[in-house]
């Protein structure tokens, strides 16, 4: 998750390069979606497999399934050049990728269970 996290941040950079006049820039940004789709594609398996034989929760398949498809819509809405689509759906797919680092993180947060108490008297 914090792997796809930190490609969708490089991949606002790249664009904002690309938007500034770089025009280098886009084919970085190209092949940084295609990099992006492949560890979205992992994070569904890995989400799937902590959910039904690893019993955890099911939510981060289903979250993971819709940024999945998300980023195709996203793929071919920015090889059809059309930002007025490519540019909002680019923040909300940022937007759904921290709200899952975050939510995650929480999930592999182990609480510790206090020790229990010890039944015997205290020395004086």
């Amino acid at each position: 998750m914090l792997l796809h996290a930190a490609l969708i941040l490089a991949q606002a950079g790249f664009a904002g390069q690309f938007l500034a006049g770089e025009p280098a820039w886009v084919r970085v940004h190209e092949l940084n979606a295609g990099i992006i789709h492949l560890v979205a594609f992992v994070q569904l398996v890995v989400a799937i497999l902590v959910w039904r034989p690893g019993r955890g929760p099911g939510w981060p398949a289903l979250a993971s399934l819709a940024l999945l498809l998300a980023e195709e819509l996203q793929l071919g809405f920015g090889y059809a050049r059309m930002l007025a689509l490519h540019v909002p759906l680019g923040v909300a797919i940022f937007g759904l990728t921290v709200a899952m680092l975050v939510a995650t993180r929480r999930l592999t947060r182990v609480d510790r269970v206090p020790a229990p108490e010890s039944r015997t008297p205290a020395r004086t």
